[in-house]
């Protein structure tokens, strides 16, 4: 190999190397419509042929899931600016779901795992605790909104009510946060809420998510809640 052919791979190589670096990493943001009413998959195979159903409960599988949706909006809706917070409120990091649970049969004799509605439950009713961890995802957008006379996008009247105790809730963890100089990713706030509907839910429908306010109807065993961490803003935020 002669000096003029070292140079010229030497050359081509830095020059690859030099667009490597330059690329920028792909936006991973992921947009849909967070906020409108959930697309529920079938619920699982201990569902059918339903024998059992406790009256006035819903399937644990289509409240979760109306949950998780309504958690997705905020998040999408987390970076909405207004005059009171100009930066947006906080990411949602994880969420703890604590559920009321009692069972019924099908046939087969499996149990298929259902929630009741607000008004269903008596205190001493017989109900299971069941808990555990949602991972929200991080970037979440809503699609862009064509036309001024469109509005900022709004939950669905679903779940509308949690979408905003959510919001206040990121709200009272950021002044907590400053008030107790603790990193904002430190503090959890739990928020209460019970699921409503006429009659007895079909199996695989969404549900709505109503929060507990002074309504009477509400006992221990028809109250689920949802424990809330956040993020810590990033650099700028």
């Amino acid at each position: 190999m002669n000096p003029r052919t070292i140079l010229i791979f030497f050359v081509s190589l830095s020059i690859g190397a030099t667009c490597v670096a330059q690329q920028k990493p792909k936006d991973k943001t992921i947009t849909g419509n967070f906020c409108d009413a959930p697309t529920l998959p079938s619920p699982g195979p201990t569902y059918k042929d339903l024998k059992d159903q406790p009256r006035d409960t819903a399937d644990l599988p289509s409240v979760v899931q109306t949950v998780e949706q309504a958690l997705k909006c905020y998040q999408a809706l987390s970076g909405e600016k207004d005059p009171l917070q100009p930066k947006g409120l906080p990411k949602l990091n994880s969420v703890e779901m604590d559920f009321k649970t009692t069972t019924g049969k099908t046939v087969g004799f499996t149990f298929s795992i259902f929630v009741f509605k607000v008004g269903a439950s008596r205190e001493k009713d017989v109900t299971d605790e069941l808990k555990f961890t949602y991972s929200v995802p991080k970037k979440l957008a809503l699609p862009k909104v064509v036309g001024l006379d469109q509005g900022k996008p709004k939950p669905v009247p679903l779940y509308e009510e949690l979408v905003k105790e959510v919001q206040a809730a990121a709200r009272a963890a950021q002044t907590q946060s400053k008030l107790l100089g603790m990193p904002l990713n430190k503090v959890s706030i739990a928020v209460s809420y019970g699921i409503k509907f006429d009659g007895n839910a079909s199996i695989n429908v969404p549900v709505q998510l109503v929060t507990i306010g002074g309504n009477g109807d509400y006992n221990k065993n028809n109250t689920q809640s949802i424990t809330l961490s956040f993020e810590e803003p990033g650099p700028g935020q």
